[in-house]
């Protein structure tokens, strides 16, 4: 059994294990505009690994993820991760974590930081933290009623504070 995400989320994970998201590293290849940096933290250069596992904002996300759902997600191993698909094997593969509600939650979790970093860049507003957990909670939410009954085994539909 896989996990459940809506189809554009799940084409979005797979172009992120791919290396094909439209980062900088990737605009950079080709010449194209880009903004240089990460628009998250706005310190380093960004790539698909670095938005969604090494940026400092990420990694306050993924903490109140992991606070929030009682999980290991082996965070202190991810400075090793050359790759979005090594991260994400990391994770998944994590032991003492039900896998396939893992797998929907990283993909959720992974696809309102990719929403966050396109509001920055497109639209020039960054959310606070309570704000990006707040919009992972209400989109938890609506994949649950849409079909990700798994992600309830994290409370998906509780409190993250």
């Amino acid at each position: 059994m896989t996990a459940w995400a809506p189809p554009k989320c799940k084409f979005f994970s797979w172009l992120a294990t791919q290396n094909r998201l439209w980062t900088v590293d990737r605009l950079e290849k080709r010449g194209w505009q880009n903004q240089k940096i990460c628009p998250l933290c706005c310190i380093i250069d960004e790539s698909a690994v670095h938005l969604l596992a090494h940026c400092r904002v990420t990694k306050r996300v993924w903490t109140e993820i992991q606070r929030w759902t009682q999980t290991n997600l082996q965070m202190i191993k991810w400075s090793g991760c050359d790759s979005v698909k090594q991260w994400w094997n990391l994770v998944v593969d994590s032991l003492n974590n039900p896998r396939i509600p893992l797998r929907t939650l990283v993909i959720l979790v992974s696809w309102e930081i990719w929403c966050e970093r396109n509001a920055r860049i497109f639209w020039n507003t960054a959310s606070p933290l309570a704000s990006i957990l707040a919009k992972i909670k209400e989109e938890g939410r609506a994949w649950v009623k849409a079909g990700a009954y798994k992600l309830q085994e994290f409370g998906i539909l509780g409190d993250i504070t």
